[in-house]
């Protein structure tokens, strides 16, 4: 039970470094979740050390990827961390009105 927990917490420490759509990174973090149930008895800092930390599998499975996949991840992140901002900024605007 403690060894599944090691392996999906590494598994999450790489899909958050993961730029790309969710299906690919679904695939990919299964793929990558199957080779790990080998490594299931280590401890998170073992299975680092064993594999390697989470960015460069990342890295590794980018590399796999289209680079137009990439491109339109990135696209989308900045604009939903521009909206974000926006809205931001209009609260914030619109608080400042209030006072």
């Amino acid at each position: 039970m403690m060894e599944d927990k090691i392996v999906r917490q590494y598994v999450r420490a790489v899909s958050r470094k993961l730029i790309c759509s969710k299906a690919t990174r679904s695939k990919l973090l299964n793929g990558l979740k199957q080779e790990l149930s080998a490594y299931s008895e280590l401890s998170y800092n073992e299975l680092c050390a064993k594999v390697g930390n989470p960015e460069q599998i990342a890295e590794q499975l980018l590399e796999s990827v289209d680079e137009t996949e990439i491109a339109v991840s990135k696209r989308k992140h900045r604009f939903v961390i521009t909206l974000e901002i926006g809205i931001l900024i209009v609260l914030l605007l619109l608080l400042a009105a209030y006072y």
